[in-house]
């Protein structure tokens, strides 16, 4: 003790470092091998550091890691992250948060809440993996998200409970969970390298910074997470380049703000370039230049635009000028997340994708700010402010195959989604391609049936019906799914291949490889869009030889679906909490049509009728199954007819002329004259 005070005298930072009269000592005076460690992961010859190192130097490591912690409280790395103290009280922030001191979690990425145990030590069980046994759960729980809530309880409350919290689950984990990546190469969870990427960029630096001046937080959960952040840069370096492009993005994110975050970790100047060059990397291959990421599934699109923003942003804040590409790339992924939202604002459901808003809540807002986008804050807005973006409302995303068609930016009006693009990048994507999905009057018309769960109960829905054709509103042949491929695009869609005028929308596809598929055979699909009124879709297969055909259109699991017609083909779609959408094969189609719901072996051959909003989630939901036989090349045609409220329709369409790059169609609609509609269907 008389040494440690001599010390800092001499160093003139007495009064400053020293631990509170009669606090206990910190980790590095208990643990020399941790304290070794502590001291190992820092550069220690970074200016502000002579003190840490002249003590660690004298062997001091209690002394060496006191004023390493007084250094961060002071030191203005991570400036961005820092927090003001907040008067300290006994309130409570209530719901999640007091949750959490009793170990009660929510993970959002599994739409759990759940009461983790604690192992014999007392420890929380790292592994634990829920109520349902879902390794996805662990997963999440180890993501640390929660570290956000609890933060945020103690700057809106001061109560310094919530700093002890986190300090505490910081100590539990460092010292209950080695840093196997670092030395055996393993990435088993809690340490799978998407989950160091997800902590580093931003519970934990969120976290040490927000609570520098907490003393509950104190040294040796400072010091400990220093020690982790240095493990988790090791790491990310090692394996960052490991899973799907939205894992890797996530890495490289992680890795950037570790470093511009703690420039005094050793290795940090290397991490900063190596993160940065592989983020320009994924942005550069794995995303379209389009805006749209390679994976085919908004849900993960949106996650990779936030890791590419928040290196934008980490950047920007440490007093970097973040490169001209990768900003205009940036700003082009986020492009798409605001042209492709449907009037609710949610983006569309294809791959595996819940139903999402990724504009809603104040970091979005930053982010239009950011880049000073008014017509982004038009479209998310429905037209309630910014400015209205020039020309007729409908895009397509060409690399991506995406076809988004509007009515307009209202609430209420018309939005379609028609996939003619490649597979995707990773197994995320669906075998959906020329799947068409409609939204109006604030409800879901026709819907994509859902991703549901990855791992433990009820993972069948996810690896066997969630990903198939059969889940889409597309055609299967002979009861085959479409192939996994392509699994990119080597170019954009052509340009003959999709219209965007003044009152009308069209674009057609062409699915031609199917697993399992006897001889050949391929499916085009056309699709007309009338702005504001109604849908008109041809259907071509060409086949040499006789086939079984299967239609799918699949709703959502509140609506009421009824068939009509002389020969009962036809079917109202009744949605809630508004709207109805009439589907209507043309005029003496060979179909038999049945409305399927909640169907699954080994009752049934195969899975239909199911439908998933979020992960988890599992709901029987009307599905119209339309089967026909056919023994050559055959057109089929649909009118789909959306009505804001439930009225009888008196419409239809006809098949007038067929050839072979071209079909005509005439819609009819009572009261209206008729429509002649020429299609497309190059293939």
């Amino acid at each position: 003790r008389k040494m440690a005070a001599t010390l800092l005298l001499v160093l003139g930072l007495a009064g400053l470092a020293a631990a509170a009269p009669g606090a206990p000592p910190n980790v590095c005076e208990t643990n020399a091998t941790l304290g070794r460690a502590i001291m190992a992961a820092m550069n220690l010859s970074y200016p502000g550091l002579h003190a840490v190192a002249a003590a660690n130097a004298s062997g001091q490591l209690g002394l060496a890691c006191e004023l390493l912690a007084q250094y961060y409280a002071n030191s203005s790395s991570g400036a961005w992250l820092r927090l003001p103290a907040v008067p300290p009280s006994t309130r409570r922030a209530g719901g999640e948060a007091d949750q959490a001191l009793e170990d009660i979690f929510h993970l959002g990425g599994v739409d759990q809440v759940a009461k983790i145990p604690r192992n014999p030590d007392g420890g929380i069980d790292w592994y634990d993996k829920g109520p349902r046994d879902d390794p996805e759960f662990m997963n999440c729980l180890n993501r640390h998200q929660y570290f956000d809530t609890l933060l945020s309880a103690w700057n809106a409350t001061g109560n310094p409970v919530y700093a002890a919290k986190i300090g505490d689950l910081v100590v539990d984990w460092i010292v209950h969970l080695p840093c196997n990546p670092c030395t055996t190469g393993t990435m088993e969870s809690p340490w799978r390298i998407l989950e160091v990427g997800i902590r580093t960029t931003d519970p934990w630096p969120r976290a040490f910074y927000g609570l520098q001046t907490v003393a509950e937080f104190n040294t040796t959960a400072r010091v400990l997470m220093l020690l982790g952040l240095h493990e988790h840069g090791i790491a990310l370096m090692k394996y960052g380049t490991e899973g799907a492009p939205n894992w890797r993005m996530q890495q490289w994110a992680g890795l950037t703000t570790t470093a511009l975050a703690f420039p005094e970790l050793l290795g940090s100047a290397d991490w900063a370039i190596r993160a940065l060059s592989g983020m320009q990397d994924e942005l550069d291959t794995e995303v379209y230049p389009d805006g749209v990421e390679t994976e085919q599934t908004a849900g993960y699109d949106s996650m990779a635009a936030g890791n590419f923003f928040e290196v934008l942003r980490t950047v920007a804040l440490a007093g970097q000028t973040p490169p001209a590409k990768y900003h205009k790339g940036v700003e082009q992924m986020y492009t798409y997340l605001a042209y492709c939202i449907d009037p609710q604002g949610y983006i569309p459901r294809n791959g595996d994708t819940d139903l999402s808003q990724v504009w809603v809540g104040a970091e979005p807002q930053e982010i239009r700010r950011y880049f000073n986008r008014s017509d982004w804050q038009y479209i998310y807005t429905a037209g309630a402010a910014g400015t209205q973006p020039p020309g007729p409302p409908s895009v397509m995303f060409p690399w991506a195959g995406q076809f988004i068609m509007r009515g307009g930016y209202a609430h209420g009006d018309h939005w379609a989604f028609f996939d003619v693009g490649p597979y995707g990048s990773s197994g995320h994507a669906h075998r959906d391609k020329l799947h068409l999905d409609i939204r109006a009057y604030g409800s879901l018309l026709l819907a994509d049936s859902g991703r549901f769960t990855y791992q433990g109960q009820g993972s069948v829905f996810h690896s066997v019906y969630a990903p198939s054709t059969r889940a889409h509103n597309t055609i299967s042949i002979d009861g085959c799914d479409q192939a996994a491929a392509p699994p990119t695009a080597s170019s954009p869609v052509g340009q003959d291949t999709y219209t965007i005028a003044d009152d009308h929308d069209a674009a057609r596809g062409t699915m031609s490889s199917y697993d399992g598929l006897v001889g050949k055979a391929s499916h085009t699909r056309a699709v007309h869009y009338r702005r504001g009124a109604w849908w008109v879709v041809a259907d071509v297969i060409r086949t040499d030889r006789p086939r079984k055909i299967e239609a799918f259109w699949h709703t959502h699991p509140n609506s009421s679906v009824t068939l009509h017609g002389a020969d009962l083909t036809s079917a109202i779609i009744q949605a809630v909490p508004a709207g109805q959408i009439a589907v209507i094969p043309a005029d003496h189609s060979n179909w038999n049509v049945a409305i399927v719901a909640a169907q699954q072996p080994p009752q049934y051959p195969h899975y239909q009728g199911w439908y998933s909003q979020s992960y988890i989630d599992c709901q029987p939901s009307p599905t119209l199954v339309y089967s026909a036989n056919i023994t050559t090349t055959t057109v089929f045609a649909w009118l789909l007819f959306p009505t804001p409220t439930v009225t009888t329709v008196a419409a239809g369409v006809a098949i007038e002329a067929v050839a072979s790059t071209s079909v005509t169609l005439r819609v009819r609609v009572a009261d209206q004259p008729d429509v002649v509609v020429e299609l497309d269907i190059t293939e």
